[in-house]
């Protein structure tokens, strides 16, 4: 049975390493087991070290169990860019818990952040990452959205072009090649 803490052999380090996220935050650490054939001894091992853990978060969780949003952004495994983005989301929910930031309060922070920015630039730069970062902080998965390449579509004029000239001539004109406006005719 796989679990969150399962441990994985590191050919780099040359020793089993355990890397997972519990409670908002990421564990990595090494078992000090230097042979790759010994993997029903790394599990009791793992198992071990994550019930430990479990028990000093325990220990540490207040009554109300709510954590603030600069802590979820500091647990948060970020890049330099979404930490440069983070810092604006937090200029405005610094020491807010986690559990009362709506959607909206992060819409309505945003167009103040952004008051002359499009809404794709407000969730981009300031929506989307302090969401990220609440999410891994709650333990739900990142959103998944479908993907969103950029298509060309023709104007009115190289679509009425294209049904009067053979296919290969009309293809060279638009830059496309001939498999790609095949696709564009098909469509």
């Amino acid at each position: 049975m796989l679990t969150n803490y399962a441990p994985k052999w590191s050919e780099t380090q040359g020793d089993w390493v355990c890397d997972f996220y519990e409670s908002g935050r990421r564990h990595r650490w090494r078992l000090g087991i230097r042979d790759s054939k010994k993997q029903k001894v790394t599990g009791p091992a793992a198992e071990l070290r994550y019930r430990q853990l479990l028990n000093e978060l325990l220990a540490k969780t207040s009554e109300d169990g709510d954590v603030i949003f600069a802590e979820a952004v500091r647990n948060y495994d970020a890049s330099e860019e979404q930490r440069r983005k983070l810092a604006n989301a937090l200029e405005h929910f610094e020491a807010v818990p986690v559990s009362k930031i709506s959607k909206e309060s992060f819409w309505k922070a945003g167009r103040k952040h952004f008051p002359n920015g499009s809404l794709e630039t407000v969730g981009r730069e300031f929506v989307g990452p302090a969401h990220a970062a609440i999410n891994q902080q709650l333990g739900s998965s990142p959103v998944r959205r479908d993907d969103r390449r950029r298509e060309r579509f023709l104007l009115p004029d190289e679509a009425a072009g294209c049904r009067r000239r053979p296919a290969w001539r009309a293809s060279s004109d638009l830059g496309t090649s001939s498999v790609e406006y095949g696709k564009l005719l098909l469509s």
